[in-house]
């Protein structure tokens, strides 16, 4: 499921900000209650004092805790020069919320498009860019700030609807900016 959310110039400067650091990986929990002043504090400091992308992971966080009925949320927000997860697959989770600040955005499949027998797994971890992904199939592309929700394998019911997606390549010496919240009760 995607929310797509309208450009907006103040989290734009504060991803520009984040890919000049030199090195930058943030992770910490958080509460999903309205008004945690000490959860953003903390993420805020986490994230070198850019407040306007802690400021819209907590939005988020009470988002996605009211969906599934978490009470926290594991934030991880990371520069990445290259794709973590660059082949097709479902998260190992419940749901799972990401959203690229600068850089490439997350690609995913519609439950037609996959071929969940071809997929990555465990069993068989290197298989091709594109297994999984169906002949003449269409590949979805998420936006800069696009809040994407994947339902997880731990998703009731997921061998059918668990979110089939990758991370995008990034082009050689630029960087993406992405955070990933994964609710923790």
């Amino acid at each position: 499921m995607l929310h797509a959310r309208t450009p907006d110039a103040q989290l734009a400067a504060a991803g520009a900000e984040l890919v000049q650091a030199i090195f930058f990986n943030a992770r910490c929990e958080i509460s999903c209650e309205a008004g945690d002043a000490e959860d953003l504090d903390e993420l805020t400091r986490k994230l070198a004092g850019v407040r306007p992308i802690a400021e819209d992971l907590m939005v988020l966080s009470r988002v996605l805790g009211d969906l599934v009925g978490a009470r926290r949320v594991g934030v991880r927000v990371a520069r990445l020069a290259h794709a973590m997860c660059p082949v097709f697959h479902v998260d190992r989770v419940l749901a799972r919320v990401v959203v690229t600040y600068a850089g490439p955005c997350t690609e995913w499949l519609s439950n037609d498009d996959a071929d969940r027998c071809a997929l990555s797994t465990r069993a068989r971890p290197t298989v091709s860019m594109d297994a999984g992904m169906r002949p003449g199939a269409q590949l979805h592309r998420a936006r800069p700030f696009d809040a994407v929700l994947c339902r997880g394998a731990a998703w009731p019911n997921a061998r059918e609807i668990g979110v089939v997606h990758r991370s995008p390549a990034i082009p050689h010496g630029t960087n993406r900016i992405v955070a990933t919240l994964d609710p923790l009760e």
